[in-house]
């Protein structure tokens, strides 16, 4: 098993992968590679690579979750996200997911938005039997 991530990033926000040192968390982002999916005819995209390790944590999501708007139109912002994120050190991959969604519905308070709100975060295991 060689945890490497391969990734490509046209244009997205940047996934991040969070990773735990000494009680502080590193926050590496995955920023694009090349423009925006569709943006330009012949568009090049270049594969970047990073070697992760057990218990990093891969966020990724669209810009509707840190666009998100208070009811006086305050966005919820990429600081908000990573402050929720740094709160989760012990947390399951589902539990991260459930305190960023809990968060990003509380700033908001049943406010309508005009985007989606799409989040995935995936846990790096230790090898299978450990």
């Amino acid at each position: 098993m060689t945890r490497v991530l391969s990734y490509v990033n046209a244009g997205h926000n940047a996934p991040m992968v969070l990773r735990w040192k000494d009680n502080e968390c590193k926050i590496f982002t995955l920023e694009s590679t090349g423009p925006p999916l569709a943006l330009l005819e012949g568009s090049q995209f270049t594969s970047q690579a990073l070697q992760l390790e057990a218990d990093d944590v891969l966020v990724m999501y669209t810009d509707g979750m840190t666009e998100a708007e208070s009811p006086g139109g305050e966005s919820w912002g990429q600081e908000r996200l990573k402050t929720v994120l740094r709160d989760c050190r012990h947390c399951s991959p589902a539990q991260i997911l459930t305190g960023v969604v809990d968060g990003v519905l509380a700033f908001t308070k049943g406010t309508a938005q005009g985007d989606d709100m799409t989040l995935v975060v995936v846990g790096v295991k230790h090898e299978a039997g450990i």
